[in-house]
């Protein structure tokens, strides 16, 4: 069970922040300089409003936080069977 609660968490929340990248993409501002492999993820997460148009910023961080929030329960599964594992031995 806990097996399947980190394998949906892991992958849903990777697709979700993936997801997010890609909606923050289709959506850049024409006014800022295109997304190339200077631009940095972090910036761009950090800054939604100076790269990404105002009718996507809702939707981007939507999905940016329901990722790190599967992401966050994936994490919560294998600590939560590490503790059952110790508590066992």
């Amino acid at each position: 069970m806990l097996q399947t609660i980190f394998l949906t968490g892991l992958f849903m929340g990777l697709g979700f922040l993936i997801s997010a990248v890609f909606v923050a993409r289709r959506n850049w501002r024409t006014d800022i300089r295109s997304y190339s492999r200077q631009t940095s993820i972090f910036d761009v997460t950090v800054h939604l409003d100076r790269y990404v148009m105002a009718k996507a910023i809702y939707r981007v961080r939507l999905l940016g936080i329901a990722g790190l929030m599967l992401l966050f329960v994936a994490v919560g599964a294998l600590v939560f069977k590490a503790l059952q594992d110790f508590a066992h031995q």
